[in-house]
């Protein structure tokens, strides 16, 4: 492998990262304890990928990454998940879920509820498509997740429906009396 001076160099000149943004990146790895370089520089080669090559690009990633760790923490926390990190795929979910669609941990735990309404294993991809729907009906609170649930028990509830070819209230109305049939005649 690569010594750590080789790595730092890379960034620098492969990825065309600044020195400030270099020391900003290796302080953030450190600061979530990891301080290998072989992640340092998979973060490193990211950072040059999506040209987060200025302080204030850091900075903006570093808050970033800081509160989807929190929220992974508040989450698993809730569900009893004990990995102390999400995944690389986790943490791109965690991302798209605060910072594009704006739910926060209590509303991304009632998706992995209403996942395991249908599924016995953890699973991101589920748990994207619950969130997506919420947020393209507008679902942001558990209030609206209750409004949401009680207006499709009351859409499938046998008094919304009229499949009956008649109404006997009508029939009553009209003032007809309703036939009688006995047993065996």
């Amino acid at each position: 492998g690569y010594d750590s001076r080789s790595i730092l160099l890379m960034m620098h000149d492969h990825y065309g990262l600044p020195i400030e943004v270099i020391y900003m990146l290796v302080d953030y790895c450190k600061s979530v304890g990891k301080s290998g370089f072989s992640y340092i520089s998979k973060v490193g080669k990211t950072w040059g990928e999506r040209e987060i090559d200025t302080i204030e690009k850091a900075d903006e990633q570093i808050k970033i990454l800081n509160s989807c760790n929190r929220l992974w923490k508040d989450f698993a926390e809730m569900a009893g998940i004990q990995n102390p990190r999400p995944s690389s795929s986790q943490s791109a979910y965690l991302r798209t879920w605060s910072v594009e669609l704006k739910f926060n941990a209590e509303m991304i735990y009632f998706a992995y509820e209403e996942m395991l309404n249908h599924t016995s294993k953890l699973s991101f991809p589920y748990m994207n498509k619950i969130l997506m729907n919420w947020h393209s009906k507008g679902i942001k609170t558990p209030d609206d997740i209750e409004k949401e649930k009680e207006e499709y028990r009351r859409k499938k509830s046998p008094a919304a429906k009229s499949d009956a070819s008649y109404d006997i209230n009508e029939f009553i109305k009209r003032g007809e009396a309703l036939p009688v049939y006995k047993k065996g005649s």
